[in-house]
């Protein structure tokens, strides 16, 4: 009995180590956008892109070029914005023509000093993810043809009006 109890201890244990150090997609609720690929993210949606980007907490992501600071905005987010831009568009290089997949855009907007919106487009093969959040992170509109955004953006270079390409 004592050397089927010590058997049946050690298969336990050898399955536990045996396991040790894999990784497990279930129940995982995050995804890198940077390293991802178009495959694995197509199918998040904008409450999955909340999860992204404040798990990789984008107050501390780069600022654009000529964004560091607050800026005026006459737009539809406020009349204050803050821009935030992630790892892939920080490291796009000169003479781009198109922001590359991966590609996360940032905008905490305020009215009065006072944050009302925060905004985030997602570039995903080859199409932007349009966010809206209220600040505790509640969605207030998403999608890809979102027509209240994509009709502004349509504007900008590859989608983005707030800065440009290097």
């Amino acid at each position: 009995m004592r050397t089927a109890t010590m058997a049946t201890a050690l298969v336990l244990l050898m399955t536990l180590v045996a396991g040790c150090g894999q990784e497990s997609d279930a129940g995982s609720s995050s995804t890198d956008v940077s390293t991802s690929t178009a495959g694995d993210i197509k199918s998040t949606d904008a409450a999955g892109l909340w999860d992204i980007i404040t798990a990789e907490d984008y107050l501390s992501w780069d600022r654009p070029a000529g964004a560091a600071d607050t800026i005026s905005s006459k737009g539809p987010h406020g009349d204050e914005v803050d821009l935030y831009i992630n790892d892939v568009v920080a490291a796009t290089g000169a003479g781009a023509s198109a922001w590359p997949e991966g590609s996360v855009v940032v905008k905490e907007a305020r009215a009065g000093g006072s944050l009302v919106v925060i905004a985030a487009m997602w570039k995903r093969d080859g199409a932007w993810l349009w966010a809206e959040y209220e600040p505790d992170g509640r969605v207030i509109i998403e999608g890809e043809a979102a027509p209240a955004c994509a009709g502004c953006h349509a504007s900008g270079q590859d989608s983005v009006i707030a800065f440009d390409l290097p």
